[in-house]
């Protein structure tokens, strides 16, 4: 097989991997295969959430194929709990107006009148529309966006990818969120605080800036509440009642 790619072929490799970010990183559960049976017709899967960073540990019981319920994993890191994005994801699996497929534009823009295409045809629509714009007014013109990175791996692929073309308008969720409090928690403490190194079980003094705890990573707050409860200070900034 050869290992040569032309830029058109990897223009058509970065649509199909973007194309599969959106496609992996939806709220569907993938729920393994290794699966304990409790029945003919019933099973509870061991999964994980993908609403967020936190990737709750949790059980999904699926009846003749449906999941129909989701319960926190109590042996794991987040000890059982789950926020409502967790609990809802039967609803947003089985959501009518969830978009399961490739749709093209047919009418004029605004007139919502679309049709179904393949997977395949959407692939060659994305790769000869950026072909095109960057071939005539350069690649550097092109900015790609992605979103938080449910799949680390993955969405840096893709970011390279784009970053080899010539696209450098490169932007996402963590310049928003991510980049201020990186830089913030370098400058006052020489590493990243945000996701990692931080020790609720032996500090005394925890500062949380405008974070909803009890939305997002519900384990923490297990840890920030022992915490108190071992006399430790907590101090909340935030412009919202959490």
């Amino acid at each position: 097989m050869s290992l040569k790619l032309t830029r058109r072929g990897f223009v058509k490799a970065t649509a199909v991997a973007s194309a599969g970010a959106l496609v992996l990183g939806a709220a569907e559960a993938s729920f393994a295969d290794d699966e304990a049976s409790t029945g003919d017709d019933i099973q509870v899967i061991p999964s994980a959430c993908r609403q967020c960073y936190g990737r709750c540990a949790l059980f999904g019981t699926v009846e003749n194929g449906r999941l129909v319920k989701i319960e926190g994993n109590p042996d794991l890191f987040s000890e059982g709990t789950l926020c409502g994005r967790a609990f809802a994801i039967p609803q947003e699996m089985y959501n009518p107006t969830r978009v399961r497929y490739p749709q093209k534009r047919v009418g004029e823009k605004g007139s919502g009148q679309w049709k179904r295409i393949t997977w395949e045809e959407a692939y060659q629509e994305a790769a000869d529309r950026f072909t095109e714009i960057g071939e005539k007014y350069g690649w550097h013109t092109i900015a790609h966006q992605y979103g938080t990175g449910r799949d680390m791996l993955q969405f840096q692929a893709i970011n390279k990818l784009w970053l080899e073309l010539g696209s450098t308008a490169t932007f996402g969720v963590g310049n928003l969120c991510w980049v201020g409090s990186y830089f913030t928690s370098q400058r006052l403490y020489g590493d990243e605080t945000q996701y990692t190194g931080w020790d609720g079980n032996n500090t005394d003094c925890i500062v949380i800036w405008c974070r909803q705890e009890r939305s997002r990573g519900y384990y923490d707050w297990l840890t920030v509440k022992r915490a108190q409860e071992r006399g430790a200070k907590v101090i909340c900034v935030d412009p919202r009642f959490t």
